[in-house]
């Protein structure tokens, strides 16, 4: 993500959901110029730690669980041991 400020907007805070993997404000590889040259390559240190960093966040498959977690829906109290055996 890339964000341009005015001089007297230089402060910003960066919502919780956004990853920074790290600031490229002075980076001679992010300069306007170099990006509008259309033939823009991202730097192979960045590709590797994006890709780590998507392999970390990965979400889990539909349905799996990691062992330790439990399950998110309530127990329904009306229900017999059979019946939640069965769901």
């Amino acid at each position: 993500m890339r964000i341009e400020t005015t001089k007297e907007h230089k402060e910003l805070s960066i919502p919780s959901f956004v990853d920074v993997i790290r600031e490229v404000t002075h980076d001679k590889d992010y300069v306007s110029s170099k990006m509008a040259e259309g033939v823009y390559k991202l730097p192979e240190s960045d590709k590797k730690a994006i890709k780590e960093r998507v392999k970390q966040n990965k979400p889990k498959a539909a349905g799996s669980k990691d062992k330790n977690e439990k399950s998110s829906k309530p127990s329904d109290p009306s229900k017999s041991n059979t019946d939640k055996k069965l769901e």
